[in-house]
């Protein structure tokens, strides 16, 4: 630490020895309004040694902080020429005895009358020491010495005793100061730190979502390229079958082909009106009712208008059970508009869907003639009753039929 050089003061600015109390109170006082405006121990403490000299009587005085079981001189003055020459070093408790070292340990003020040891030569004949503590705790410690015996008083050790306490208050404050500045520069540091390393992976998430981002629009082209693709090979497909059925005349029954052909229809409507979005809307079943109920009356020949009711709730349904459930649907609407509106006045399919706890519940009702339910309880092998049968099973649910007055399927579908 950077020491105060030592000045030598001439005879006629030398301190009068009649100081007045009011005086000393004064520059006490002004001493203390100084001291505010200070920001380092530095500066505190060549404040103090020069105020010592210049204004409150002392020849000599050297100011002492302790660091870490170490007293470290932070300031001297005299304005005697023999005190300038006055050695600045380090005093370590418990190693070199002496005044100071003693009021350290001890956090006692001593008045030395006589430090001479009968050395004529001696030009340290009288030594005063004080402590500054802050909370009976030594922190430093201000020495004054003069070349004459008995020189230091009551009054002496009162002013040094209140310069001291005045030290205290202004060293703790800026030790304070000087922790608050470095846990504010570790904080600072800390949250930079932080702030930097937040936006370095708020980047790299931005990075990443850019890229899914980028591979779930890629994935999304791709698979409505594959639904385009494959409504429009089943679209093939039913021109073939078509055309196969208008060569082959009657060699193969014409319901074999139109089944064959509800079936795919089916499958091609889920396509176009559902698995290109991945999700089932109301709207979007409601839709594709309409159409496959069209395609299957066009298909069938059926001539008549049929009046179609529709009392959906929302429902979930996973998109893979919509083939299966489609293909259902198709096999129930063929059979009805096949069979059972022959002697109706005005045909009425009716399509329900509620849920309770575990299932969707899908209620098929028309107004049609019916059939036996012999033919259902007992349906044979590739009939289309059996396909239904065989369909409900993949997808986990449960179908029930009856058939008074009018036939009604209820299909309960598992929730997705």
């Amino acid at each position: 630490m950077k020491k105060k050089e030592p000045n030598t003061i001439k005879e006629n600015r030398i301190f009068d020895p009649e100081l007045t109390v009011e005086n000393k109170y004064k520059s006490i006082q002004n001493l203390t309004q100084i001291l505010i405006e200070k920001t380092s121990i530095q500066g505190v403490a060549n404040e103090i040694v020069d105020k010592a000299i210049y204004s409150l009587g002392f020849e000599d005085c050297s100011f002492y902080i302790l660091n870490e079981n170490q007293l470290e001189l932070v300031s001297f003055h005299s304005s005697h020429q023999a005190f300038s020459d006055k050695l600045k070093f380090i005093r370590t408790i418990g190693v070199e005895k002496g005044i100071i070292t003693d009021v350290a340990t001890s956090g006692k003020p001593i008045i030395a009358s006589n430090t001479s040891n009968g050395d004529k030569k001696s030009v340290f004949n009288s030594q005063i020491t004080v402590p500054i503590l802050y909370n009976k705790k030594v922190i430093g410690v201000i020495d004054s010495e003069h070349e004459d015996k008995d020189h230091f008083t009551k009054e002496h050790l009162e002013t040094l005793e209140t310069i001291a306490n005045i030290a205290s208050v202004k060293i703790i404050q800026i030790k304070r100061n000087q922790e608050l500045e470095l846990y504010k520069s570790e904080l600072e540091q800390l949250v930079n730190k932080r702030t930097e390393d937040l936006e370095n992976i708020l980047k790299e998430l931005q990075k990443k979502n850019t890229e899914i981002r980028r591979q779930n629009k890629s994935l999304n082209l791709l698979l409505q390229e594959v639904h385009h693709r494959v409504a429009n090979n089943l679209q093939i497909i039913l021109s073939l079958i078509r055309i196969k059925y208008l060569n082959t005349g009657r060699e193969v029954h014409p319901n074999q082909f139109k089944e064959l052909e509800n079936r795919i229809l089916s499958m091609s409507l889920i396509h176009q009106n559902i698995m290109n979005k991945g999700f089932i809307s109301k709207d979007d079943f409601s839709t594709y009712l309409s159409d496959l109920v069209r395609h299957i009356q066009s298909s069938e020949g059926f001539s008549k208008n049929i009046s179609l009711v529709k009392r959906l709730d929302t429902f979930s349904i996973h998109p893979n059970d919509m083939f299966y459930l489609g293909l259902i649907i198709t096999e129930i609407l063929a059979n009805s508009i096949k069979h059972g509106f022959d002697q109706v006045e005005i045909p009425t399919i009716t399509f329900e869907i509620t849920k309770d706890d575990q299932y969707n519940i899908l209620k098929i009702e028309d107004n049609g003639s019916g059939f036996d339910l012999k033919l259902w309880e007992n349906s044979a092998p590739t009939s289309g009753f059996d396909v239904i049968k065989i369909l409900t099973e993949q997808i986990d649910g449960v179908i029930q039929c009856q058939n008074s007055p009018n036939t009604i399927f209820t299909i309960h579908i598992p929730f997705s």
